[in-house]
């Protein structure tokens, strides 16, 4: 078989493996991109409610439903992933982290989002 015909093989094969994912809709972690860019903008409501409330008290508060009714009408869950937000802020409540994702704890593939980060990031 000649190299060109080979080639042609090969790119063929690459166009069908890409196509065949594409119509899939998921992601390399398995996460269907429409839905975490949802979660995403989900998320970015609840990251505002907890600026706000640090703004008002000072702190973060200890768990995410304190933020309603004062600060978010709704928790909305994200769609991506196990379907529940993750959230942690540490003792001085001064900090937090707010992931969604797959698995325990959200590994082995994550978003997060914290209140020193600019925006949403991916973690392995």
């Amino acid at each position: 078989m000649s190299s060109v015909v080979l080639a042609i093989i090969l790119t063929y094969a690459v166009i069908e493996a890409r196509s065949y994912l594409l119509a899939q809709r998921v992601d390399s972690a398995g996460m269907a991109p429409d839905a975490t860019a949802e979660s995403e903008a989900r998320g970015n409501a609840i990251v505002l409610a907890l600026a706000a409330h640090f703004r008002a008290k000072g702190s973060y508060p200890l768990q995410l439903a304190d933020l309603v009714p004062d600060y978010i009408p709704a928790l909305l869950p994200p769609v991506a992933g196990t379907r529940t937000w993750r959230y942690v802020v540490n003792g001085q409540r001064d900090q937090y982290q707010l992931s969604f994702g797959d698995g325990e704890f959200h590994y082995p593939a994550h978003f997060i989002r914290s209140n020193s980060s600019d925006g949403w990031y991916r973690d392995y």
